[in-house]
């Protein structure tokens, strides 16, 4: 798929979030569309037994607003801990690009980014560092996760209680 290009942002981007869980040798993922930090606009969610990425890229296909996503996110904290995920095949295959933060970070409205070692806790693919800066103060509400993954979190945390 042609990558998609990037050039203005609008403070409404639409975003993908997406969380991870895993349980008796299946994955469980939830998939959120949110304009900025503000609105929900749609969740999807579904199990699979197969190779994650995989799943995840014919979903992103399979929603209604595939060609309105702009960029997709990752957390560490919304995936499982010793589960590898293949980004940049999902970057190759949608063409959309990619933020994965890694690791915790004080704030990621104040990281220096002029500094290595503040966003070498974050790897993104097709999307160059200044916009992701710049998206990441659009789409976080509170300081340290987008608040789509936050809710992201939230709905995979209630769904684990429900099956546990």
């Amino acid at each position: 798929m042609k990558p998609l290009k990037l050039v203005h942002i609008k403070e409404e981007i639409r975003v993908l979030g997406i969380a991870v869980s895993e349980y008796n040798y299946s994955f469980h993922v939830i998939g959120i569309i949110f304009r900025g930090k503000k609105f929900l606009e749609s969740v999807f969610q579904f199990k699979t037994d197969n190779k994650l990425e995989k799943t995840i890229i014919q979903s992103i296909r399979d929603t209604s607003k595939n060609k309105q996503i702009r960029t997709i996110l990752l957390h560490y904290k919304t995936l499982p801990k010793n589960l590898h995920i293949n980004i940049l095949e999902i970057y190759n295959e949608t063409g959309i690009p990619i933020i994965y933060i890694l690791k915790e970070t004080p704030s990621l409205m104040k990281i220096d980014w002029k500094k290595i070692e503040d966003y070498s806790s974050i790897q993104f693919y097709g999307i160059k560092k200044q916009v992701v800066q710049k998206i990441l103060k659009m789409v976080t509400q509170k300081e340290n996760i987008p608040e789509v993954l936050r809710i992201g979190y939230i709905l995979l945390e209630s769904n684990l209680k429900k099956v546990a």
